[in-house]
């Protein structure tokens, strides 16, 4: 699924994200009837608020007339803001370039200083990790810095890792290139080189990343680099930063947010956006589903072809050879194979239906949908997918026939000789 785009704003994330708790804050208008709007304010009139409101993991715009306003309760920001991004999981399956790309370009139109990689990852694709790491590289700058905290990057995740000008360790972290004793991967270690060198890390420093089994001790921090640009800086925070959770956003829990502001030198910051934190963790889920999707085909297709073959070997005995049946086995494969290019095809229909989905969900987004409009969207694609599947169930019905009874046609030729 490599490349594939994940539709960065399909539903179905409040359960990764609702165990992050401190972090989430927002603007909030309570109603005269006594409903509660929790949002960002995003603009306001003298007869309406408009809040920018999360549901389901689409970030939509709700108008509220200031007729039906009670009371407005608003976030204090404080300093600079930042957004969170989560590296969890396989690189180039849970973590994507289109994915981060997608979150780095949020964190912007929120106005965020600092886009925080939240590392707890053993690598996956090193062509994933490649794309990933000139995209961190070509958005890191003054104004918009790109910091990674990391809980766990090892193997072609350290290649994005060390991509980062500023590296930021919990108490208990690793980011090391874990080459497996007895075997080499010079590929893996070449990116990690040059993806450190052209951010401008210490060589020794970059030479412990690949070469030994400890992690290494961060260099002491340079303020500029002979080209006059700001240093990068490895540092270790206190061990009370450090996490032991196992949910997406484990990595970057409060305490470790918070020790990570204080490493970096701030006295406050407030998060700008979540939406970047919805667009990783849905890749990250998404793969999952890809996956359970898989295995639900494979065992759809197992019972379609016992049942196609039930009756017809149900008492066959003998010989049962294409050639000892009298090459009837020849339209039974054909029978078969027809039955497998239906579940190939009928695949491939779910996925494009899928892609089409999110397309259509971010172009309403782009437009400033509204939460009936994008449930309407949502609707009508559940409808496509439902035909779908319709379609399918009678094709693999009449296939599975045809299979049934090739197999009869097959074991009375047999018979008959």
């Amino acid at each position: 699924m490599r490349g594939t785009k994940l539709g960065a704003f399909v539903g179905g994330l409040a359960v990764l994200l609702g165990t992050v708790t401190g972090i989430a804050r927002a603007d909030e208008v309570v109603r005269t009837d006594g409903k509660v709007v929790r949002g960002r304010i995003v603009s306001e009139t003298p007869d309406a608020l408009v809040l920018e409101v999360q549901s389901a993991g689409l970030a939509m715009r709700q108008r509220v007339p200031r007729a039906l306003v009670k009371s407005i309760s608003r976030e204090a920001r404080e300093g600079p803001g930042y957004c969170v991004v989560p590296i969890r999981g396989e690189l180039g399956m849970a973590v994507t370039p289109e994915a981060l790309r997608d979150a780095i370009d949020l964190a912007k139109q929120a106005g965020a200083t600092f886009v925080v990689l939240a590392f707890d990852s053993d690598g996956g694709d090193e062509a994933a990790a490649e794309d990933l790491a000139k995209l961190v590289r070509d958005h890191d700058a003054p104004g918009f810095r790109v910091v990674a905290l990391v809980k766990r990057a090892t193997g072609s995740a350290a290649i994005v890792a060390v991509a980062c000008r500023d590296i930021y360790l919990l108490g208990d972290a690793r980011l090391a290139a874990d080459v497996p004793a007895g075997k080499t991967a010079p590929s893996l270690l070449r990116s990690i080189r040059i993806s450190a060198r052209e951010t401008g890390h210490h060589p020794d420093w970059v030479r412990g990343v690949l070469e030994t089994e400890a992690e290494p001790t961060p260099p002491a921090a340079a303020r500029t680099t002979k080209d006059g640009r700001r240093a990068p800086v490895v540092a270790r925070l206190a061990a009370g930063g450090a996490s032991s959770g196992t949910t997406a956003t484990a990595t970057a829990t409060a305490a470790s947010l918070d020790a990570l502001r204080d490493g970096l030198g701030l006295t406050a910051w407030y998060e700008a956006d979540e939406r970047p934190r919805h667009v990783m963790a849905y890749a990250a889920g998404a793969e999952e589903r890809a996956r359970a999707k898989v295995r639900e085909a494979e065992a759809r297709r197992e019972a379609a072809r016992r049942a196609a073959i039930g009756e017809a070997e149900l008492g066959m005995a003998g010989p049962t050879s294409p050639a000892a049946m009298g090459g009837g086995g020849d339209a039974v494969a054909a029978a078969e194979k027809r039955l497998a290019d239906a579940q190939v095809a009928h695949e491939q229909a779910m996925r494009d239906i899928e892609q089409r989905c999110a397309a259509s969900l971010r172009d309403e987004k782009r437009n400033g949908a509204t939460i009936e409009r994008t449930r309407k969207v949502e609707q009508y694609w559940a409808s496509v997918k439902q035909r779908e599947e319709q379609a399918y169930k009678e094709r693999c019905y009449q296939l599975t026939t045809s299979v049934a009874e090739a197999k009869r046609q097959q074991f009375n030729s047999a018979s008959a000789r």
